[in-house]
């Protein structure tokens, strides 16, 4: 009885990329703040050329995006593979 290896896997998977999920979502959120002040600031002080800025934010915030999730998943994947070796050696300790 027990789990499925895939579905411990997807367990693990969802776990440990939860808590970076809770960050990158603030992250985003206090992006979009600034953005959004900045963009009252321009316009207060006259300035008429917003897109260039604009373009410049969304890059840098999907950057940002894609870089975090590269690294939350490669991470994932290397604690699940330590995880799976650690209950593989607990399996051979076991039956020997």
């Amino acid at each position: 009885m027990g789990m499925q290896k895939k579905e411990r896997k997807a367990l693990y998977l969802l776990e440990m990329q939860s808590v970076g999920m809770i960050s990158l979502a603030a992250g985003i959120f206090m992006s979009v703040i600034h953005f959004i002040a900045c963009l009252l600031r321009m316009e207060k002080a006259g300035e008429v050329n917003k897109w260039n800025f604009t373009k410049y934010w969304l890059v840098a915030c999907l950057g940002y995006i894609a870089l975090e999730l590269l690294v939350q998943r490669g991470f994932a994947l290397y604690i699940t593979r330590k995880i799976e070796g650690g209950l593989k050696d607990e399996e051979k300790c076991i039956r020997s």
